[in-house]
């Protein structure tokens, strides 16, 4: 589960202008949201088929739609009223063996009149956050949603992915943007995600080479100041609070070796291990 929140939904969670959209109550976009993903998850839990034929009953026909490859396929819609500030996005991933039949179901609602523009502020505010859930953790408690909007204030998204809920803060302009993603399970903490989307980011060489970062894979006590030093700052910092592990991860489009490494320790920042992935994998 932990890949799919860091990899697939945060890449869905930036809401598009899509055409052909479909205008609803912006009232009512959370509560359909919210009632459409119960339904889902009823089906997904008790083994029984979403239909497309249902999804497209909901929400219309799809504004566009992207092959994942021979057996999935993707759609997107689009909820929304000029009017009013919140859009809804619904991104469903159908299985294109036999009978079509929804396999995932994510709700994105945006809410475009919510902006953080003070970054340092924001960062150091989601900093103490993540200090605190660090502290109840060790006393055998977690955060909990209500908490978590006292001390952030109010989402500039909110996702809806099976039984999670991800709280998102876009924090900074456009060039330069940050997102604070918390993740909930039952309203309480599951995970916390800052991830950085400034210009650039992807456009990096990491100097180092697959048989020297092999090798510092296999050297114990590598420390996270240590990464740093030979490959800059990360990217996304994911604390998995079941798992009790951190995952530092770099990305690069332009790195003659890489296209991702990750450096994973556990609470007490002790070294669990260093992942990779290769450009074209």
């Amino acid at each position: 589960m932990m890949k799919y929140l860091k990899y697939v939904v945060i890449v869905s969670l930036s809401l598009t202008g899509l055409s052909r959209a479909t205008p609803v109550f912006a009232e009512d976009v959370k509560s359909l949201a919210e009632e459409e993903n119960s339904v889902f998850v009823d089906a997904m839990l008790n083994e029984e088929v979403y239909s497309v034929e249902k999804l497209h009953e909901t929400f219309g026909e799809p504004s566009s739609e992207e092959e994942l490859d021979d057996s999935t396929s993707r759609q997107f819609f689009t909820l929304e009223r000029e009017d009013e500030a919140t859009s809804l996005e619904v991104i469903a991933d159908i299985s294109t063996e036999e009978d079509e039949e929804v396999i995932n179901l994510t709700f994105n609602i945006d809410f475009e009149d919510v902006v953080y523009e003070d970054s340092d502020a924001f960062s150091d505010t989601y900093s103490e956050l993540v200090d605190y859930a660090l502290e109840l953790y060790k006393e055998g408690t977690v955060i909990e949603r209500k908490q978590v909007v006292e001390t952030l204030g109010d989402p500039t998204t909110i996702s809806l992915a099976g039984s999670y809920e991800l709280l998102v803060y876009s924090v900074g302009d456009s060039d330069s943007s940050t997102d604070y993603i918390v993740v909930l399970l039952d309203d309480k903490v599951y995970a916390l995600n800052e991830h950085s989307n400034a210009d650039g980011n992807l456009e990096k060489d990491f100097d180092i080479t697959p048989s020297q970062l092999n090798q510092l894979s296999h050297t114990s006590g590598v420390t996270y100041n240590e990464m740093v030093d030979q490959i800059g700052q990360p990217d996304s910092i994911y604390h998995d609070f079941p798992n009790s592990v951190i995952t530092y991860v770099w990305y690069s489009d332009t790195d003659e070796d890489f296209s991702e490494i990750s450096y994973i320790t556990d609470f007490r920042d002790i070294m669990v291990g260093i992942g990779h992935q290769l450009q074209g994998e």
